[in-house]
C-alpha cells in the first residue's frame, strides 16, 4: 500500500479507497493546501492551509466555484472552510462525493465503473473530462499493480489522524505522507503537506516550476 492509500485507510475509508487515492494524486498531488478555481488550468498550492483558505474564499465570494484540498472536494454551494482543508475531513467529503456519483455509474466491470466515477468527479476542474479520467485511471492501475514502494509507509508508531468529518451543511447539495514535512511549494515556502506520492509518476498536467 502506498502512502496516500494508507492515509485514506487511516481515515476509515474502505469503499472506492484506491479510486479516492488516485483522485487525490490528480487533484492535489498530496498537498492539503491545494485549491483549484473554476477556469484555472492547474491547482494552486498555497504556502499553508490558512493562505489556501483565504484565496479560496476570495474566489468563492466572487462567484467562482473552488475545488478544495487533497481530494478537490467541490460543489456550487460548497463554502470553503478550514475544516475542509484538513486531511481526514477532506478525504471523507471526497469519499461521500464518490458514493453520491456511484449509483449513476453502475457497470458490470469495476474498472468501467471507476472510469465513469472519475469522469464525473473531474467535471468542471482544470483538466478536460478525457484527460482527467485518463490521469486517474493511470494512477489507479499503478496502485492495483502494487507498484508503489512499501518502504515509504509511515511507521506504526505515528499518530493516526483525526477522523472528524466536516459539517454537513455545506455538502448537502453537492457533493509525501511525511508527518511534519516542509516540502517546498510553488511559492518557495514551507507547506502543510503531509504526503507526496513518491511511488507514482509526477503530474504531467501541472505547469513546470
Amino acid at each position: 500500500m502506498d502512502p496516500i492509500a494508507l492515509y485514506v485507510a487511516m481515515c476509515g475509508i474502505t469503499t472506492h479507497a484506491d479510486l479516492l487515492a488516485s483522485i487525490v494524486d490528480v487533484e492535489s498531488h498530496g498537498q492539503p493546501a491545494s485549491y483549484t478555481v473554476m477556469g484555472d488550468k492547474a491547482a494552486h498550492r498555497a504556502a499553508n492551509i490558512d493562505a489556501a483558505l483565504s484565496d479560496a474564499l476570495a474566489a468563492f465570494r466572487s462567484g467562482k466555484p473552488v475545488r478544495l484540498g487533497l481530494a478537490g472536494v467541490h460543489g456550487d454551494k460548497l463554502t470553503p472552510t478550514k475544516e475542509l482543508f484538513e486531511q481526514c475531513p477532506n478525504l471523507l467529503a471526497g469519499a461521500a462525493m464518490i458514493e453520491k456519483i456511484a449509483p449513476a455509474c453502475h457497470a458490470p466491470e469495476p474498472l468501467d465503473e471507476a472510469a465513469c466515477i472519475a469522469r464525473s468527479y473531474g467535471a468542471g476542474g482544470a483538466l478536460t473530462p478525457d484527460a482527467y479520467q485518463a490521469a486517474v485511471m493511470a494512477r489507479l492501475a499503478l496502485r492495483q499493480s502494487a507498484q508503489a514502494p512499501t518502504d515509504l509507509l509511515p511507521k506504526a508508531t505515528e499518530r493516526a489522524p483525526s477522523r472528524r468529518a466536516p459539517e454537513p451543511a455545506d455538502t448537502s447539495d453537492d457533493a509525501g505522507l511525511f508527518l511534519g514535512s516542509t516540502a517546498p511549494t510553488d511559492k518557495g515556502k514551507p507547506s502543510d503537506s503531509l504526503f507526496f506520492s513518491p511511488g507514482l509518476p509526477a503530474r504531467q498536467d501541472a505547469p513546470p516550476k
